[in-house]
């Protein structure tokens, strides 16, 4: 049993770009687990969230 309960079900992998006050910025899951949020999404979001605080 690689997963704990013998189902033939994964984790889903997320990110979550979360702001100073707590806020979420952009949340990206997958059930595929070979999906990832790209780099460069999660850069833009911080990126965008800095341009409106200042």
């Amino acid at each position: 049993m690689h997963n704990g309960d013998g189902r033939w079900s994964l984790p889903m992998p997320a990110t979550y770009v979360v702001a100073k006050g707590g806020g979420i910025l952009l949340a990206h899951v997958s059930p595929d687990y070979r999906t990832r949020l790209e780099p460069q999404a999660a850069l833009a979001a911080l990126t965008s969230s800095a341009a409106a605080a200042a």
